[in-house]
């Protein structure tokens, strides 16, 4: 058991490693084309089909035969604020930390378009969310629990860092985010082993992302600080509150 399950912990990172440097532009190249929608195509017949039905190798097929809706609406609210105060955080000092090596019309003229942002929103807060969590939470949770009992919340977020190795590559200073995020999702997961609610979250903090790089550019750099700040205390509450 415990081999299968470490060939699954080590084999969708290592595949989300070849689809980023190899496979993400097949049907691009294929149909010579980069519409939206052969790019969207693309990520869900290259990427999340192929893990989905590797992490659901040996499984039983019933994804959602656990809790899916709002049983616990205190716990649904304090992580979606818990969320919203990580992601926000985030973006704030991948900005802060961004403005030390680049000068602001850097990033200003890199900046995707509105439409691009809206057109990756489907992809972003709705497939890759339910995708991943249906994989990190639900397939993978329970076998890794059994197999690894110390560690396996440990070891399931080095696995979701692992499959976004390439964002952290171009981006070390996500590094932290990514663990933070696994881990929070971990957490919560095993407070109510709620599917519901970590897809929610996920979502959240990836439409949160999306949107505060898109608009932070354009504030002023004084109020970067504070917000950062703001965000940390409020994360350092809310985790004293839900851990008890």
């Amino acid at each position: 058991m415990q081999r299968k399950i470490l060939i699954k912990l080590v084999g969708i990172p290592f595949y989300a490693f070849i689809y980023n440097t190899s496979l993400a532009n097949v049907l691009i190249n294929l149909f010579h084309n980069d519409h939206f929608f052969i790019e969207e195509l693309n990520t869900l017949l290259l990427l999340y089909i192929p893990i989905l039905f590797f992490a659901s190798v040996g499984k039983d097929g019933r994804l959602f035969e656990n809790r899916t809706k709002v049983s616990n609406k205190k716990n649904l609210f304090l992580g979606i604020i818990f969320f919203i105060c990580l992601s926000v955080c985030h973006t704030f000092i991948q900005i802060a930390y961004g403005l030390t090596q680049f000068e602001m019309s850097d990033f200003v003229r890199h900046l995707p378009s509105f439409t691009n942002v809206l057109l990756s929103l489907p992809s972003s807060i709705i497939i890759a969310p339910i995708i991943e969590e249906i994989v990190f939470r639900k397939l993978l949770y329970s076998d890794v629990k059994n197999s690894f009992p110390k560690f396996y919340i440990l070891i399931l977020t080095i696995s979701f860092m692992l499959a976004h190795f390439i964002q952290i590559v171009d981006s070390p200073i996500t590094a932290p985010f990514y663990f933070l995020i696994s881990l929070a999702l971990n957490l919560f997961y095993r407070k109510d082993e709620n599917l519901f609610y970590t897809i929610i979250f996920h979502s959240m903090t990836n439409l949160i992302v999306t949107f505060t790089i898109y608009y932070a550019i354009f504030l002023q750099s004084t109020i970067h600080m504070p917000l950062i700040f703001g965000s940390i205390i409020i994360l350092i509450l809310l985790s004293i509150i839900l851990l008890k």
